[in-house]
């Protein structure tokens, strides 16, 4: 057994060798984001149509998101489904009451899952001839899109 001393410290170079991290387990189980991978591509294709995303447009104000009853409609219906394709226990939505449920957290919760940038912006609309301003919402899912955008961090 080899000893080192450095400014008062006492190292055991046998002790260091049983110190090393021990040959851990792999996972045998499947996460849901393999388990469901299909599952949760439909999920996000189906929403992205709701919401009336393309290649060309990305974003949509938040207000229209609020206000959009057939996104509403959609996510309460697949709620059940979202719970079984992703580890969502720790999202927002459902730490919260059932009473102050945002749907759009929901629905933030689940592109920010599927690894998409999610970005605010302010614009300026006018509406029935009121110039308002508006919080708008990019949804971006590809990295060399956001830097062209030159929106990301």
């Amino acid at each position: 057994m080899e000893e080192i001393n450095k400014s008062n410290i006492t190292i055991d170079i046998a002790k260091e060798n049983i110190l090393k991290p021990l040959n851990k387990k792999k996972r045998n189980k499947l996460t849901k984001a393999q388990q469901y991978k299909e599952e949760r591509q439909k999920i996000v294709l189906e929403l992205e149509k709701i919401i009336g995303l393309n290649e060309n447009n990305r974003g949509i104000l938040l207000y229209d998101l609020e206000n959009n009853n057939i996104l509403k409609k959609y996510l309460k219906e697949q709620l059940e489904n979202i719970k079984k394709y992703y580890k969502c226990g720790s999202w927002n939505f459902f730490i919260q009451k059932e009473e102050n449920r945002d749907i759009i957290g929901l629905l933030k919760s689940i592109f920010k899952n599927e690894n998409y940038k999610l970005i605010n912006d302010k614009k300026y609309i006018e509406k029935n001839g009121i110039k308002k301003q508006y919080t708008y919402l990019h949804i971006i899912n590809d990295i060399k899109l956001c830097k062209l955008m030159q929106k990301c961090n």
